[in-house]
């Protein structure tokens, strides 16, 4: 469809802003620490800035895969627009929170 392609990229973006800000914590852990329960057991609780971006970088690419896998697999559009919305909610909530409580985006 003519949508998978804007949702994929809108994932992507907000995975790499929500990255970027990630790496805030890594830089203050006395400040800030890995709230989500399933990051902080796989990267800990305040996990160092090559683990943050290993596993940004490893849940993009997954997440492309997965939208590949279902285009190419012929997945219906609501099992595509599905995963989108709820993966692209995630990032974008995780990037609200992280904003919300001051983390900044560094290059």
């Amino acid at each position: 469809m003519i949508w998978d392609t804007p949702a994929e990229a809108t994932y992507q973006v907000f995975n790499a802003i929500d990255m970027l800000q990630s790496i805030d914590i890594a830089e203050r852990p006395a400040l800030y620490y890995e709230s989500d329960p399933i990051t902080s057991r796989v990267i800990g609780h305040h996990p160092s800035k090559a683990a943050t971006i290993g596993w940004c970088v490893g849940r993009g690419a997954l997440h492309g895969v997965v939208t590949w896998a279902l285009i190419n697999n012929d997945a219906p559009v609501w099992v595509r627009a599905t995963w989108q919305i709820i993966t692209i909610n995630t990032e974008v909530t995780a990037v609200s929170n992280n904003y919300s409580i001051g983390l900044k985006i560094k290059f």
